[in-house]
C-alpha cells in the first residue's frame, strides 16, 4: 500500500481525533475528501482533542472500508485477485493462503507496522492481518465463524 503513503501521512497531520475518535478537521475550511467519515468541526469539539497518527483505525476508515463497500469481502481477497492473475504459473495456495498470521494493535503507526513486517518476512510471505483480511462492513461474528469466505 505504497501508493497511499503521502495522503495517509497528510491526512493524519491535517486532522486530529475528539474524545470519541471522530476525525477533527485543522484546515478551515478542510480539503480533504473525507470518504465515508463524518469529520467534527474545529469550533464544535467537545472533551480533549489528540493528534491523529497514521494508525490502522484511520487506514480502515480511510482506505479499506470506502475501497471495499458493497463488494462482500475484505481488502487482501480482493487485492489477491489481482496477485492471483500476475502469477499464473503459481497455485492459488502459494498466493492467497496465508502462512503468517499477524497481530497488532489498531492505534499503532502503520508505516511502523509495515516496516516491522517487510524488515522480518520474505515479500512472497503471504500474512494474514485481520483489519485486511476480514469484510469490514459484515457483521463481525457471521465472519469469523467462516474463516473461508476471507
Amino acid at each position: 500500500l505504497e501508493y497511499i503513503s503521502e495522503d495517509f501521512d497528510g491526512y493524519s497531520a491535517a486532522h486530529s481525533l475528539d474524545s470519541d475518535n471522530k476525525h477533527v478537521c485543522l484546515l478551515q475550511p478542510c480539503g480533504w475528501c473525507h470518504e465515508d467519515i463524518a469529520p467534527v468541526p474545529l469550533e464544535s469539539i467537545q472533551g480533549d482533542v489528540t493528534e491523529m497518527s497514521a494508525s490502522m483505525h484511520v487506514l480502515v476508515q480511510r482506505y479499506v472500508r470506502p475501497w471495499t463497500v458493497g463488494r462482500g469481502l475484505g481488502l487482501s481477497l480482493m487485492l489477491n485477485a489481482g496477485q492471483l492473475s500476475s502469477c499464473k504459473d503459481e497455485g492459488i495456495e502459494s498466493v492467497c493462503f496465508a502462512s503468517v498470521f499477524i497481530s497488532h494493535s489498531w492505534g499503532g503507526n502503520f508505516t511502523e507496522f509495515v516496516k516491522s513486517i517487510t524488515s522480518k518476512l520474505d515479500p512472497k510471505t503471504v500474512v494474514w492481518v485481520c483489519s485486511l483480511a476480514i469484510d469490514q462492513h459484515c457483521d463481525l461474528a457471521d465472519a469469523l465463524c467462516s474463516l473461508d469466505s476471507c
